[in-house]
């Protein structure tokens, strides 16, 4: 979706000292590339580091807006790869967009 809120997302998120996005935002891996490398995938995304200098958990991700009309095929390609991902998907009323007339 356009407009929907994913840059704003990024910046809060990437804020975290948990969170951290290696390969930046929109990488478009799954609606570009074939599931056999998934792979390349995982390594684009791992962090430099398992944890932060006091010691808690990073968690790694990306935001790429496209994978909401993923193909079935494909989604199942991904929780194969990952059956632990945390997917999280926005959505915002194309009545509300900005810039649209009123």
């Amino acid at each position: 979706m356009q407009k929907g809120g994913t840059t704003w997302l990024f910046h809060q998120l990437a804020r975290h000292p948990q969170i951290v996005f290696p390969a930046g935002k929109e990488v478009h891996f799954w609606d570009r590339a074939d599931a056999s490398l998934a792979q390349h995938w995982l390594d684009m995304l791992a962090p430099r580091a398992a944890r932060t200098g006091d010691g808690r958990p990073l968690r790694s991700g990306e935001i790429t807006p496209a994978y909401a009309i993923l193909p079935a095929p494909t989604i199942a390609a991904l929780r194969r790869c990952c059956p632990d991902v945390r997917l999280f998907i926005s959505l915002r009323s194309p009545m509300e967009r900005p810039g649209r007339p009123p």
